[in-house]
């Protein structure tokens, strides 16, 4: 499984605390206008593994952006603080059987918006996830 596939299937079927809030309301890249909220939406930016002295990709590392989309800045801060919950200081398989394994995960930033074209709050979560690209298929 890819890792998007298996960040997908988590946070839609796993994190309770944001399903919740936000049901599965998850889209890839931006919260489509019109969408119910509070939604959220992701971007994947993947950096180049690490490579172990027998030449293979022993850690790779890919950050996550969430960007939580709400009418006010409480639902919005709500949703990004569960995101937060849920990933920091996380090691595991996510995807279930047949996964990615991720060594470590943590919390970079969250920062604060407002869409001054649909008057709606957001909030960025940055989250860093290490890991075993050997367990990507």
């Amino acid at each position: 499984m890819i890792f998007e596939a298996a960040l997908y299937d988590t946070m839609t079927t796993d994190a309770a605390a944001v399903i919740a809030l936000a049901g599965t309301r998850l889209y890839p890249g931006m919260t489509p206008l019109g969408s119910d909220l509070p939604a959220y939406a992701y971007s994947v930016f993947r950096y180049p593994g690490e490579t172990a002295h027998d030449g293979s990709e022993s850690q790779a590392r890919v950050r996550v952006q969430f960007t939580c989309t709400a009418d006010t800045d409480t639902e919005a801060r709500a949703l990004a603080l569960a995101i937060k919950e849920t990933w920091h200081g996380f090691s595991g398989v996510i995807g279930g059987e047949g996964g990615v394994l991720v060594d470590r995960a943590s919390v970079g930033s969250l920062i604060d918006g407002y869409a001054y074209n649909t008057d709606k709050f957001t909030i960025r979560v940055d989250v860093v996830f290490q890991i075993d690209p050997a367990t990507e298929s």
